[in-house]
């Protein structure tokens, strides 16, 4: 965790001692910002460094700002259900950008990105030209995932067959034994799982991810849509600007 200068902490802490901070999940006191996420690797996971690529930069955030980060792993339903429940918890990380995920809660600004696809079969490769002619496949997906509003449009009407699973590893599973056409998944989460994941890294080689990307997509921290939820976003939003600030300059060509 980074350590601000002494004349900086002290203005930070004139302006926080003013605000008044709703809710057991942020308190004045410690400065302490709780969130619930997952495992999904390379970006989030108890076991990895700093908690995942993503998680380090929404602690480096946050540190910017002189706030702690506090985060609970657990499956990716209970997660989202724990940010609803739990007094706690100010929210989950990481989630897409997405008109149903907005109605519900308050998304920070970009934590970073992902790269979301489809995983096929090697000898199976598919051609596709949009969500209209994925409909002859039996697409997989993960259960309370977020995929693209055209495809889970579709999903919703009925007009995609699809089987859900609980987890991106049960996903790619059911993919490799031929239960599923393609399964939905990050490029890079697809990549750690199949190099990684022992029950994955036999069918390394005979899963591939198409070249045809289905989008490319922010991440971005769901705050409960509360007086605590909209603080601990601005305080985000205000780290990350500080983190963009600090950032060495591209050279110039």
């Amino acid at each position: 965790m980074s350590i601000l200068k002494s004349p900086l902490r002290a203005l930070l802490a004139a302006l926080l001692a003013g605000a008044v901070l709703a809710g057991p999940a942020i308190a004045a006191e410690s400065m302490t910002v709780r969130i619930a996420s997952l495992e999904w690797p390379p970006y989030t996971g108890e076991t990895l460094p700093d908690g995942g690529s993503a998680v380090a930069r929404l602690r480096d955030a946050y540190a910017a700002v002189g706030v702690q980060l506090q985060v609970e792993y657990l499956p990716w339903s209970r997660a989202v259900m724990a940010a609803r429940t739990d007094p706690a918890v100010i929210g989950y990380f990481p989630e897409y950008d997405a008109a149903t995920v907005r109605k519900h809660w308050l998304l920070s600004e970009p934590v970073g990105n992902s790269e979301l696809g489809f995983a096929e079969p090697y000898d199976r490769p598919i051609v596709w030209r949009g969500p209209d002619t994925l409909a002859p496949l039996h697409v997989g997906v993960v259960q309370d995932y977020v995929n693209t509003d055209a495809l889970d449009a579709r999903i919703a009407s009925g007009d995609q067959p699809f089987e859900r699973s609980v987890s991106d590893r049960i996903n790619l599973l059911k993919l490799a034994h031929h239960r599923v056409d393609v399964a939905v998944v990050d490029r890079m989460v697809f990549a750690w799982l199949m190099a990684n994941d022992p029950m994955l890294h036999p069918y390394l080689g005979e899963l591939v991810i198409n070249p045809h990307l289905l989008e490319r997509k922010t991440l971005h921290v769901a705050f409960r849509p509360d007086s605590a939820g909209r603080r601990a976003g601005k305080l985000l939003a205000e780290g990350l600007r500080r983190l963009e600030a600090a950032a060495p300059a591209s050279p110039r060509r």
